[in-house]
């Protein structure tokens, strides 16, 4: 949501459950955000605060919190058609991930 339109300008007004599946974590990833990169697109939706209710291997259930796109207030920063699959990773060091994903512009 940074990359699209700056999270500083969201507000967390409606919140909406977003769920994906998935074979493993790097699918349910991509499959999470281009969900993301689809509602924007289709519903001119923004999310800037997000809220996991729950996580498996192939599940990914979370609260997102955000507001509808408003031209008066949002500056496109990106168009993002999709998040890719070309060398995504996901590392875990303690109790944090490291990502690398590579988004289709």
């Amino acid at each position: 949501m940074d990359l699209i339109a700056g999270i500083d300008s969201i507000r967390p007004l409606k919140e909406q459950e977003i769920t994906v599946e998935a074979i493993d974590y790097n699918d349910l990833l991509i499959r999470f955000l281009n969900e993301l990169i689809y509602l924007f697109a289709v519903k001119k939706a923004l999310f800037s605060k997000f809220e996991i209710i729950d996580l498996s291997q192939s599940r990914l259930k979370v609260k997102a919190c955000g507001e509808l796109f408003d031209e008066q207030k949002h500056c496109i920063k990106e168009e993002i058609k999709a998040a890719t699959y070309h060398n995504v990773n996901i590392e875990k060091t303690g109790s944090q991930f490291r990502v690398t994903i590579i988004f289709d512009v």
